[in-house]
């Protein structure tokens, strides 16, 4: 993404389980609070493979039955994700004229 965006400043992959998304908006939060960097693109994805269902299944929390997205289920359903969110300093992104989501 940074080669794509042609940015410049901390490149990191964070691979923590389920935690992966916090633990990078935190560390994207700490750059900004000492300075490292003015903006930070903190985005993600979770791709279904056999490796991440050996491991969830290895807890035993899978349904055992199909389920579909929004059905009441008697387990954990995986499936793919990605997302991503930019953040920078609440009084920069005024002066650069962003639309705020959330601060």
């Amino acid at each position: 993404m940074a080669d794509y965006l042609n940015t410049v400043g901390p490149v990191t992959s964070i691979s923590n389980a389920c935690a992966s998304g916090n633990v990078a908006l935190a560390y994207g939060k700490k750059l900004i609070e000492t300075g490292i960097t003015d903006v930070v693109i903190v985005s993600g994805v979770d791709t279904l493979s056999s490796f991440v269902f050996a491991g969830v299944n290895s807890l035993k929390s899978l349904d055992i039955k199909a389920c579909s997205p929004l059905s009441r289920s008697n387990g954990l359903t995986l499936g793919e994700r990605a997302g991503a969110i930019v953040l920078e300093l609440y009084k920069n992104a005024i002066k650069r004229k962003r639309k705020i989501y959330a601060y």
